[in-house]
């Protein structure tokens, strides 16, 4: 009795889907269906899985996900009481001779008359921000093997589990943390106080984020079809949604433009395009957008006549598997000429025996006949 209570008797780290697991075959089920025998059997397995994959993707992105929350931390706090000048002035955008000043007010919205503050501009997505999604690409494809991509009968592969723990782990963190973040920085009142340029700074990186796992992601984040990933999908999406809208309403406050959204959107198809080679192998081809690596202008003299189009390959890390057929036939045709060749060996061997016997023997008949 003491040795079947004892704490090395008993697991402490049985889970309940294990439980369910290992009692399966002695409950009594429907003869088929989700609530049979198999169905429970399954469940519990695909619950295992889950919960497995979803913690190894938080360890796997724990690096990238710092650096984000700590980049994102900083961005945030030290908007608040930075004037339109000084941030065009740090970020590169602040025209310092008029030879300059033509070419960067191609890039920003319409200046209001009569004002002496530099109209706001709209910059590029965060290195910050493609960083993550380009350090989540390189852990896909760092964690996978051709054969990964075969899908058992009725099943998903490996590929497309990895994959969706990535991009639900991505997900789930980051609308968590630019939810924390926003609401910090509101209380504080430091996007209230912050420029024009930097609110629209917010505005383009968040919505990158938002267009990436949202729009432009084609798997989904679930590779099973039970509505298990709905719930946490939508919770996700209400909460970035959320932090958009307030910062479209600090962005009226001191600004307004019916450019603006369109504008935006044109930054992030320009990363995606740019950085397709990396990131198509999480997000999933573009169906809509061509070719996935656009146009890209080589001249030097200003035309855009020499232009070259960039087809980039689906992955660097993918190659295709050899027909098993293929393989047999040439394992096959190799052990046919081995065999050709140690028979030709035999033949000359056995050949060149003879030949001295023969000689022997008739040396020494024709010795008697002499005699």
């Amino acid at each position: 009795g003491n040795q079947a209570n004892s704490p090395s008797s008993v697991p402490s780290n049985v889970t309940l889907q294990e439980l369910a697991l290992l009692s399966a075959r002695g409950l009594k089920h429907e003869s088929n269906g989700p609530t049979s025998a198999l169905g429970t059997i399954q469940h519990s397995l695909d619950e295992i899985i889950d919960s497995c994959f979803a913690d190894w993707a938080t360890a796997a992105l724990s690096s990238a996900s710092t650096t984000l929350q700590t980049t994102l931390t900083d961005m945030l706090g030290n908007i608040g009481g930075t004037t339109e000048v000084e941030w065009q002035r740090v970020h590169g955008g602040e025209a310092h001779s008029l030879s300059a000043f033509s070419e960067y007010m191609e890039q920003q919205l319409p200046m209001e008359d009569n004002s002496t503050t530099p109209p706001p501009i709209i910059g590029s997505v965060s290195p910050y921000v493609v960083g993550y999604f380009l350090s989540v690409a390189f852990i896909l494809n760092r964690s996978i093997c051709p054969s990964d991509s075969m899908a058992v009968k009725g099943g998903s592969s490996m590929m497309a589990i990895i994959r969706q723990s990535l991009l639900k782990q991505t997900l789930c963190f980051v609308s968590s943390a630019i939810q924390t973040e926003v609401t910090a920085a509101v209380e504080n009142k430091k996007l209230a106080d912050g420029c024009a340029s930097a609110l629209i700074q917010v505005k383009v990186d968040f919505g990158f984020v938002q267009f990436c796992l949202l729009e432009r992601n084609e798997h989904g984040f679930a590779w099973r079809d039970d509505g298990s990933s709905n719930e946490v999908v939508s919770e996700s999406e209400t909460s970035l949604k959320k932090v958009q809208s307030e910062v479209d309403r600090l962005i009226t406050n001191v600004w307004a433009s019916s450019t603006l959204q369109s504008s935006i959107a044109a930054k992030h198809h320009h990363v995606l395009e740019v950085s397709a080679l990396y990131l198509i192998s999480l997000l999933g081809e573009d169906d809509n957008g061509g070719a996935v690596g656009g146009d890209m202008d080589i001249s030097m003299s200003g035309s855009s006549t020499n232009v070259v189009a960039l087809n980039p390959l689906p992955s660097s890390r993918r190659f295709g598997l050899l027909p098993i057929q293929e393989s047999d036939r040439s394992l096959a045709e190799l052990q046919r000429r081995g065999n050709k060749h140690d028979k030709e060996e035999s033949n000359n061997t056995d050949s060149g025996g003879g030949g001295v016997i023969g000689s022997g023997l008739g040396f020494f008949s024709s010795m008697l006949k002499k005699k």
